[in-house]
């Protein structure tokens, strides 16, 4: 298989304006979660090459991070299993759209 096709990326972005801009390593915990484009898992981004809004979603604390995940996840079609459960019986679905 060619790189990438094992896997789904997931970029986070925490915000860090109005922070003191003498120590860099400060960030807001809110930001977005951002599904990358990826042509083997039919993820695709705009005609001007930048992700899709709907591929994008905004958690406004670190508790909502999971769910920003799914829905990022959800918006592009994708149904998560369960890693727990044995992989070659019944998976269990944890997510589908």
């Amino acid at each position: 298989m060619k790189r990438g096709q094992k896997t789904i990326k997931v970029t986070l972005y925490f915000f860090t304006d109005g922070l003191r801009e003498n120590n860099n390593k400060f960030a807001w915990d809110c930001g977005i979660a951002h599904l990358n484009a990826n042509k083997a898992h039919g993820i695709k981004t705009s005609k001007n090459g930048k992700t899709l809004r709907k591929e994008m979603c905004v958690f406004n604390s670190i508790e909502e991070l999971p769910a920003a995940v799914r829905n990022a996840l959800k918006e592009s079609g994708i149904s998560l299993f369960s890693a727990n459960e044995n992989r070659k019986t019944d998976k269990k679905v944890l997510m589908e759209d």
